[in-house]
């Protein structure tokens, strides 16, 4: 065979390169978009192309025929295949590609997703691998992703940081123990210009003084992004407690090779709580290997929704679950599935279904999502009375066919490959959420520390809702139950209920009112007190915490996280009924105004944090509720049935009638009149409020505000005039002391306004 022959046969015989999707930057295609192939030969000839397309998690096959196709040399092919599947996630394409006596067969992958308008945030993020580039940011975008975490110590973070933010992503800063001070002159280099991270994670290992001092530097100089201490397990997390607690941090990382199981979640949460973190969020994150095929995938959705319905507040892991080797991996479908489906991130409780059957609840608003799955193949029926615009999905989103539906039951098959249900309203929330609740109410219960602690009559009421959640009598529970909020709120800080106790109490009492809501929306029952009554207190309560808390921020941390609880709940109780969930709403605003109850006690605590404390005043209790009438008064109360007897003094406090705290509310004579105090002008300066004024000068606040005739919402400025009514026996003291203070805000408000 001469030379020129044998060049040309193996022209003729050179693989023809096949690349799917090549309008996209790698290879996805949208759910309602042909597939595209290219093919490229390097030279002019005729090809036969079948091709077999095989979806990733089912067995199920499509062939389609391409035909003969006029390739030109050396310039691509474009070809749409409208007949491809179209059901989301990931697919391998297997070509055959005959050209005259030879036959070459070749394969790709492309995975199909919804487009970004049709999905929501998810609660996840990667951390970026060494092959960091701009189709990794694509392929996160293209999936559902919006977090990227970066590590702050690398060289370029600034610059990746910016790419990241360009596209639209936010950004997560990871610090190791050995960055601190690499990390802390790069700060002081952007001095705040670049974008900023919604997240700082530092790690934390055995020295503490370079902890505190590294988090020092970044609240002066990495703006407001809050810090997350990053931890191996619970263990790690007590000792960090210990040695750390007065660190202004107030969310940790369980970071490990794997994802932690829920358990670990909620012990996290647990010890939080006794530290006095209400607010305390815990996330996870899983540096091993990435999970393996379709059933690696499917066991990051089971366990990713275990962990979100334990409370865990983000769940973050390796780029190479998404993104890998240029392509989309088997997860990358999964999360698209979860994007399209999981719209909002609220756990409202396990579905009572068979033994062995997980069902977790997620529900925004009226509308809600239930994941079903079992380690074994089984059959479920499940009520859907009143449920409007039911659908039922795969994990990736994709539609169950002809589902069975008889009598308003769903009869569904659930195995390891979770399915998703998805509606509107009905009764499906109201049975998750009777579930939950009691499930909370044996928990306060069978925690020993609190059950020695808490009041009888409080483990008294907590086991009646246990027993009966949904009964007649339940408004009045669920009344009873979240006055107890600001009786342990001075309880704890009067120094009659221990930490440990007094938080987790609060929280369980909060969680469980929260999942009464929902229960009571399910029953029908509208409240007699008007939503906007409710809101007003809230709103009350809340100026009235803002005139009067304590100047310095490290004093008003406990009430400052009540203050956006309490504004959290009311945005919460507007959007409900704005979603036609009235009687929810008015549930969730009652309990935003006994949360907002707790903001005076947690004030006075801080203003007075130096002093002994003081036993709180006994509360009036409150009246139990009529078992054959479940109807509250005006003010949302409980209607009192005759021959009761009147709860112990640990019953929480009656709030009083609108007559009742008109009257409060309104000045007292001057105590100047009975001879034994004396007057003394406070010229207001920089910083000052009736509590600081109050406070100087060794006066009740009411007894301030009662003299000046002013009200609890009143608000002052710089220069205005306050007369402090000052025992006569204080007066030389506090006028030599008034002087000196006084004087130094000026020159420093004079200063400010300069």
């Amino acid at each position: 065979m001469s030379v020129l022959a044998a060049l040309g046969f193996l022209l003729l015989t050179a693989d023809v390169q096949m690349t799917l999707a090549p309008d996209q930057p790698l290879a996805y295609v949208y759910v309602d978009d042909p597939l595209i192939v290219e093919l490229l030969s390097p030279e002019e000839t005729t090809a036969r192309v079948r091709l077999r397309i095989l979806a990733a998690d089912r067995p199920d096959a499509a062939e389609i025929s391409l035909g003969d196709l006029q390739l030109p040399a050396q310039a691509p092919r474009w070809c749409a295949v409208k007949d491809a599947p179209h059901g989301r996630g990931l697919y391998t394409v297997e070509a055959t590609i005959e050209i005259r006596d030879t036959v070459q067969k070749t394969s790709a992958r492309f995975c199909r997703v919804d487009r970004a308008a049709g999905r929501h945030p998810l609660p996840f993020y990667v951390a970026a691998g060494d092959e960091y580039d701009t189709r990794l940011l694509l392929a996160l975008q293209s999936v559902g992703l919006a977090v990227l975490r970066l590590d702050a110590g690398c060289e370029d973070f600034a610059v990746r940081a910016k790419q990241a933010a360009g596209l639209g992503l936010s950004v997560v800063a990871h610090v190791d123990q050995r960055s601190y001070t690499a990390v802390g002159a790069l700060l002081a280099g952007m001095s705040g210009k670049g974008p900023a991270p919604v997240l700082w994670e530092v790690e934390y290992g055995d020295d503490r003084a370079a902890f505190l001092g590294f988090v020092e530097t970044l609240a002066k100089s990495a703006g407001s992004a809050p810090v997350a201490v990053v931890l191996a397990d619970c263990a790690a997390l007590d000792r960090y407690f210990a040695e750390c607690g007065e660190a202004p941090v107030w969310q940790c990382v369980l970071s490990d090779r794997d994802l932690p199981e829920p358990s670990e979640v909620a012990a996290a949460m647990t010890l939080a709580l006794r530290q006095g973190h209400e607010g305390w969020r815990v996330n996870v994150f899983s540096h091993g290997a990435a999970p393996a095929g379709v059933k690696g995938a499917q066991g990051l959705v089971r366990r990713s929704l275990e962990l979100l319905a334990a409370g865990a507040s983000g769940i973050g892991m390796g780029v190479q679950a998404v993104y890998a080797g240029g392509e989309l991996c088997d997860a990358a479908g999964y999360l698209n599935g979860m994007a399209l489906r999981l719209d909002g991130v609220e756990f409202a409780g396990m579905l009572p279904l068979a033994d062995g059957v997980s069902a977790p609840l997620f529900r925004r608003e009226g509308r809600w999502l239930a994941a079903l799955w079992a380690a074994a193949e089984t059959d479920v029926s499940i009520a859907l009375d009143g449920v409007v615009d039911p659908v039922l999905t795969d994990a990736l989103g994709n539609p169950v066919e002809n589902p069975e539906l008889q009598d308003s039951k769903l009869a569904v098959k659930v195995g390891p490959a979770p399915v998703f249900l998805t509606g509107v309203g009905g009764i499906v929330p109201g049975k998750a959420a009777q579930r939950h609740a009691v499930e909370i109410a044996a928990r306060l219960l069978a925690d020993a520390e609190l059950a020695s602690a808490l009041p009888a009559a409080l483990k008294d009421l907590v086991r009646a809702i246990q027993g009966d959640v949904n009964g007649a009598s339940s408004r009045g529970r669920f009344l009873d139950l979240v006055r107890y909020l600001p009786r342990i709120e001075e309880q704890w800080h009067a120094g009659q209920l221990p930490q440990q106790a007094a938080v987790p109490a609060m929280s369980g009492i909060a969680a469980l009112a929260r999942s009464l809501c929902l229960v009571e929306d399910d029953r029908g029952e509208p409240f007699l007190e008007p939503m906007s009554d409710t809101v007003g207190r809230c709103e009350e309560l809340q100026s009235l915490y803002l005139t009067g808390s304590p100047a310095h921020a490290d004093e008003r941390l406990r009430g400052e996280w009540l203050l956006r609880e309490v504004r959290r709940l009311v945005d919460e109780a507007e959007a409900l009924e704005g979603a036609g969930r009235r009687v929810e709403a008015s549930a969730v605003a009652m309990l935003a105004q006994w949360r907002a109850e707790c903001l005076p006690s947690a004030a006075r605590a801080a203003s007075t944090q130096t002093a002994p404390p003081s036993p709180a005043p006994p509360a009036e209790p409150a009246k139990p509720e009529s078992k054959k009438t479940p109807k509250e008064d005006k003010t949302g109360k409980g209607a009192p049935k005759a021959g009761d007897k009147k709860p112990d003094a640990q019953e929480p406090e009656k709030a009083p009638d609108k007559k009742s705290a008109e009257k409060a509310a309104a000045p007292a004579e001057p105590a100047a009149k009975s001879g034994q105090t004396k007057e003394i002008v406070h010229i207001v300066a920089s910083g000052d409020n009736p509590s600081v004024i109050a406070n100087k000068y060794s006066v009740g606040l009411e007894e301030l505000l009662a003299y000046n005739k002013m009200k609890k919402s009143v608000r002052l400025s710089i220069g205005d005039k306050v007369v402090v009514p000052v025992k006569e026996g204080q007066t030389k003291e506090t006028e030599k002391a008034s002087a000196k203070d006084s004087s130094k805000k000026r020159r420093k408000g004079v200063k400010r306004e300069q």
